[in-house]
């Protein structure tokens, strides 16, 4: 069975989260969603997400179909209220970052006006995917898991895009 976290997130795209700040690269984030994660704290791995406003200035979406915002605003209230149901099983939950860039990570650079996801990107995003260990504890029993996260370099900070 995978962990709780596996299931929560697993349909995340690039979500958009008010307010959060950035990092200074993806191995801090991932360290800040790992703390967030073990406190049950879906609101603040939500804050570890790219701004509305950040994601708006690098990307062009104005000839989709679908402004990438815009849906992911969308996305991101239906994270939050599974997220609520789910922190109650997550309780009693810790994780513990046990290695963070394992063979097979990968960054991938997108230049300005190169297509990204049907938009156009109006300035270059770095898109770094992290395979990493987790361990996961509860009642005092340990299991590692295996993922892959996914981060995004947007105006010099990193910010979770999905994990």
């Amino acid at each position: 069975m995978r962990a709780p976290l596996v299931t929560l997130a697993a349909s995340l795209a690039l979500l958009v989260a008010c307010g959060g700040g950035g990092m200074d690269s993806p191995r801090a984030v991932a360290e800040a969603v790992v703390g967030h994660l073990s406190n049950a704290d879906m609101g603040g791995v939500v804050k570890l997400m790219p701004p509305a406003s950040t994601l708006g200035d690098s990307f062009d979406c104005s000839a989709a179909e679908r402004d990438v915002v815009d849906q992911l605003e969308r996305q991101k209230a239906k994270y939050i209220k599974r997220g609520v149901r789910k922190a109650e099983k997550m309780k009693g939950l810790t994780y513990a970052l046990d290695a963070f860039d394992l063979e097979g990570s990968k960054d991938t650079v997108v230049a300005a006006g190169e297509p990204f996801e049907g938009c156009v990107v109006t300035k270059e995003v770095v898109i770094h995917s992290s395979r990493m260990k987790l361990e996961v504890t509860k009642d005092g029993q340990t299991r590692e898991e295996s993922e892959i996260w996914s981060f995004i370099r947007l105006d010099g900070k990193w910010y979770l895009a999905k994990l």
